[in-house]
C-alpha cells in the first residue's frame, strides 16, 4: 500500500521546489551563523561576559533586548543569498559576517559598550581556557525556596 501510495504521490517530482528552497532557507540561515562566528570569534576574541549574560540590564539588554547591528547584518546576509541561491551558503555567511562586522564595532558596540571588547583582559571573562586548571572551591550552598501556595487546598 505505501508504495502504492509513493507512486500516487510522486516525490521525485518535487525536488524542483524543494532543493531550490533549501538553498534559500539554508543561506539566510548561514548568515546568523556569520553574525555568531563573527561576534564571539573575531569582535569578542572567546571572551564572554557570564555576569552580564543574567543582569537584566546589562550590556547585552541593547535597545529593549534586539542587537540591531545583527538584524541588519542578518537581513542583509539573507537577501544576498537570496539572489544567489547556487552559493546561498557561502555568500550569506560572508555578506552576514562582514555587515556585522563593520555595523557592530563602528556603530553598536560604540553605542553599548561591551566590558570584554573594551577591556580584553583572559582573567576577567570566561571563554579562553586552553592551559588553564579552573579550580572549583567547595562548599555548602544554601538554596531557600519559597513556599508555593496552592489555591486549591484552601
Amino acid at each position: 500500500m505505501a508504495g502504492i501510495v509513493g507512486i500516487i504521490v510522486q516525490p521525485w517530482s518535487l525536488f524542483g521546489i524543494i532543493i531550490p528552497a533549501l538553498l534559500v532557507i539554508g543561506g539566510i540561515l548561514s548568515a546568523i551563523v556569520g553574525i555568531l562566528f563573527t561576534d564571539y570569534y573575531i569582535l569578542r576574541k572567546r571572551r564572554v561576559n557570564v555576569q552580564e549574560l543574567y543582569e537584566e540590564h546589562g550590556q547585552f539588554r541593547y535597545l529593549n533586548g534586539f542587537n540591531m547591528a545583527g538584524m541588519i547584518a542578518w537581513i542583509l546576509g539573507g537577501a544576498a543569498a537570496y539572489m544567489m541561491p547556487s552559493y546561498s551558503f557561502i555568500v550569506g555567511f560572508a555578506v552576514g559576517a562582514i555587515a556585522y562586522y563593520v555595523l557592530a564595532k563602528y556603530w553598536w558596540f560604540e553605542k553599548y559598550k561591551q566590558a570584554e571588547i573594551e577591556d580584553p583582559s583572559d582573567e576577567k571573562y570566561l571563554g579562553i581556557t586552553v592551559g588553564r586548571d579552573w579550580s572549583i572551591e567547595e562548599g555548602v550552598e544554601t538554596v531557600v525556596v519559597p513556599e508555593a501556595t496552592n489555591p486549591i487546598n484552601t
